[in-house]
């Protein structure tokens, strides 16, 4: 049945009363029926309330019921919405919570050994830079921080890499502490893994700190406060819960926000931090090159923060040259134990000594990265074994050369 229209004073649809005529900004194109501003503007209306076709809301992006395609819950709207399943045959709807650890519906999560397989074949094409796993991740972790505790537990004392001096070494009664983000895991992983779980195979992004009293070290004249050397497991925690591997190596937005980290923690307590940052899956090449730079200029310089980088691939270790306070501490953060080092010295020795008649003390800490005092103590093994002599040359400082 057509209702007849309203008086021209009102809108042929919403019947608000039109006040002026001049007000009008269009009319019912069937009948030409006045229509107000709030329905011609806002409402987008063309017809009059008997002309009216019931027009089809649009098609929302979420459905009515929507549900998570992994966990189930109800997507009440389309902000709750972080993408859909990755499977290429399949439209189901992620939520937020769920995107962030995984991007598979339950119906189509691949297998860690399918992920794995997949991820070998793109390093094969150099599509990715690197390939490490959760076990692996993990060993390299326990590794970097039980060999950085053994080493500072033993040290009683600090050299100076100019004077060769050696400085007391002492931590603080209460000074050792232990972090990690064991907490943050199991509240990403949406209790996937239990507690036990976490802690046996994913790493925990484990710091060990402790608190020294301020060496008399000469490069730490001007050093006020608390004196901290840490070491720092870091590592990309949603990929190892995600995925169960990365292949990602750390960047300069990770240092970045490390590096602000500390230098807030060392502001506010007014101390000097001295941290050693592992990272199991190495750096990417622009991080390094704001911690190690040619141009003095392009390279990180704190009053309160010296730190290195360690590359768990390849053991590398890259630091500022110039910045003489951190060069004792080095060997707390290196991959090798002191024996190891001297092992190590003395290989080097012996393959130099093939083609060339000496070998500088100098010369071997150097092109190892190692402390003078762990090359003498190489030297000495290699005396021990009576095919070798040392001599201190003026100029060059102790010599091992091949005994005649």
């Amino acid at each position: 049945m057509i209702r007849k229209n309203r008086s021209a004073t009102h809108c042929s649809y919403c019947r608000r009363e039109i006040l002026s005529i001049l007000s009008v900004p269009g009319k019912c194109a069937e009948c030409g029926a006045l229509l107000c501003i709030d329905c011609w503007t806002i409402q987008r209306r063309r017809l009059c309330e008997n002309h009216q076709v019931e027009i089809p809301s649009p098609k929302k992006d979420v459905p009515t019921k929507a549900r998570c395609g992994k966990c189930g819950r109800t997507i009440r709207d389309d902000s709750n919405i972080a993408g859909q399943c990755e499977n290429e045959s399949c439209s189901a709807l992620l939520c937020n919570r769920c995107w962030e650890v995984e991007h598979f519906c339950k119906i189509h999560l691949p297998t860690l050994e399918e992920k794995i397989e997949r991820a070998k074949r793109l390093l094969k094409k150099g599509q990715i830079k690197c390939l490490v796993s959760r076990e692996t991740a993990k060993a390299r972790e326990m590794n970097f921080i039980s060999r950085f505790d053994l080493k500072l537990s033993q040290a009683s004392s600090l050299t100076d890499p100019v004077s060769q001096k050696k400085y007391i070494l002492k931590v603080r009664p209460g000074g050792r502490a232990t972090f990690d983000d064991r907490d943050k895991l199991r509240k990403i992983s949406q209790e996937k893994f239990t507690l036990k779980k976490i802690e046996d195979t994913i790493p925990l992004n484990i710091r060990s700190r402790y608190e020294i009293a301020s060496p008399k070290l000469p490069s730490f004249a001007k050093v006020k406060g608390k004196v901290v050397i840490e070491a720092f497991s870091f590592c990309h925690l949603r990929a190892y819960l995600k995925d169960g591997f990365d292949t990602s190596p750390a960047s300069l937005s990770d240092l970045a926000s490390l590096i602000s980290g500390y230098t807030k923690s060392a502001g506010q307590e007014e101390g000097y931090y001295i941290s050693g940052v592992a990272s199991p899956t190495g750096w990417e090449e622009e991080a390094l090159a704001y911690i190690d730079s040619e141009e003095a200029r392009g390279t990180f310089a704190n009053q309160r923060l010296s730190i290195c980088l360690l590359d768990g691939e390849t053991g590398e270790l890259r630091y500022n040259r110039l910045d003489e306070r951190i060069l004792p501490f080095l060997d707390f953060f290196t991959p090798e134990l002191n024996s190891e080092k001297v092992e190590k010295c003395i290989g080097y020795v012996r393959d130099k000594l093939v083609l060339a008649d000496h070998v500088s003390l100098t010369e071997a800490a150097r092109e190892l990265h190692i402390s003078q005092e762990i090359a003498k103590e190489a030297f000495e093994k290699l005396v021990g074994e009576d095919n070798f002599i040392v001599d201190n040359i003026k100029e060059m400082g102790l010599v091992i050369s091949p005994r005649p």
